[in-house]
């Protein structure tokens, strides 16, 4: 017996449906932001989770403003962050869930431990882009 023979492979969506992640253009500026901030403890990350390539249990799959916590000294083994994104397993009610997050999905970072936060405005989501006035303005005049 191999060790494929122990795996349970699980397809999610349509049959045949490939998600396209869309490019970040501010992808490394994000990873070393993230990298910077989980080096000194947690962060929260504010994603859309309605992105392609977005891997969240269902009950949070539409939501505009998701908040989810990262941290190495939770002792998840398979946390991991690159060029592509965050991964990891997460709880939710207790169930441990696989979650996928691509950069392009992230438009937000807050560090637990110093407060501070980075916001990447051409990730932020059109809904809330048009509730505060000075995105607004921003991308009219374009």
């Amino acid at each position: 017996m191999s060790d494929e023979d122990n795996v349970i492979h699980v397809q999610f969506g349509a049959p045949g449906e490939v998600a396209e992640i869309p490019e970040d253009p501010a992808s490394q500026e994000k990873l070393h932001v993230f990298s910077t901030m989980v080096d000194v403890g947690t962060v929260m990350v504010t994603l859309d989770s309605r992105v392609a390539g977005v891997s969240v249990p269902p009950q949070h799959s539409d939501e505009l403003q998701l908040n989810l916590n990262f941290c190495h000294q939770y002792g998840i083994p398979d946390f991991s962050y690159d060029e592509a994104g965050l991964r990891a397993s997460l709880s939710f009610g207790g169930v441990n869930t696989f979650c996928d997050i691509p950069w392009a999905a992230v438009y937000m970072m807050r560090s637990h431990e110093s407060g501070e936060a980075v916001a990447f405005p051409t990730s932020i989501p059109e809904e809330i882009r048009a509730l505060i006035p000075q995105f607004q303005a921003m991308y009219e005049e374009e």
